[in-house]
């Protein structure tokens, strides 16, 4: 996994410019560089439900309290369990539509079982309109963006504590300038940092060896190559990369 120093060596290299040899930059132009690699880095997150992205949420429910704050950020995605079609087997999706389930689950005890989901709205409507029904178990679930992370409401209002197990695809924390040997890139490395090259070849509007368009072709390659490992047959049979 590449640190955050790598990647902007990458880029400098790219440029025909001096490697950076410690650990943290103050640099005007380098920070820039930073900002076009954490723009690469948010796109190519956004292109793929990937593996080392999705994690275990767990959210630990209170006796009459009905709204949960998450932290796993503004771009997180909920995972969904689809049906496949070519096996009848099942895999993790982070699309959404009528045949997918909702990777929430109560853990509380033995007896495990899934949320389903509802719009924030029928959650509003239902706790408003429900006489303060409550239940041990809270069977429906809300999602929504509230400003840097989501907000989860549950219903009926729990009597108790209990566990709930979520699936999120989480983008990791931005690309930082200091302390750069510390941060280990998650996702592939080369479409995100020849992406943030082509960029700065794009800002610079001078020639550095090979044109923008260029290398915008070669990160859009590295991308379809790093993804096509963790392509599930159905995902080859339904969605263009």
């Amino acid at each position: 996994m590449a640190t955050a120093l790598t990647l902007l060596n990458n880029v400098l290299r790219g440029l025909r410019r001096d490697a950076q040899t410690t650990a943290s930059t103050t640099d005007a132009y380098h920070l820039m560089l930073i900002q076009y690699l954490n723009r690469a880095k948010n796109d190519i997150e956004q292109q793929w439900d990937w593996q080392a992205l999705r994690q275990t949420v767990t959210i630990t429910l209170s006796a009459s309290t009905q709204t949960y704050s998450l932290t796993v950020g503004d771009k997180a995605r909920l995972l969904y369990q689809k049906p496949s079609t070519l096996n009848g087997d099942w895999f993790e999706t982070t699309r959404k539509d009528r045949d997918s389930k909702p990777q929430v689950f109560d853990v509380t005890d033995s007896t495990e079982y899934r949320l389903t989901e509802i719009p924030w709205e029928k959650f509003e409507m239902s706790r408003l309109t429900d006489n303060d029904d409550t239940n041990e178990k809270p069977i429906y679930f809300a999602l929504r963006r509230t400003g840097s992370t989501y907000e989860m409401g549950v219903w009926p209002m729990p009597t108790g504590s209990r566990t709930l197990k979520a699936r999120f695809v989480v983008p990791q924390a931005a690309i930082p300038s200091q302390y750069m040997t510390n941060f280990s890139l998650l996702v592939p490395e080369e479409p995100v940092w020849t992406r943030a090259l082509a960029l700065a070849v794009e800002e610079r509007g001078e020639g550095v060896g090979r044109p923008a368009q260029s290398l915008r072709d070669e990160a859009d390659q590295a991308l379809y190559l790093a993804i096509e490992p963790e392509m599930t047959d159905d995902d080859k049979s339904i969605v263009p990369v």
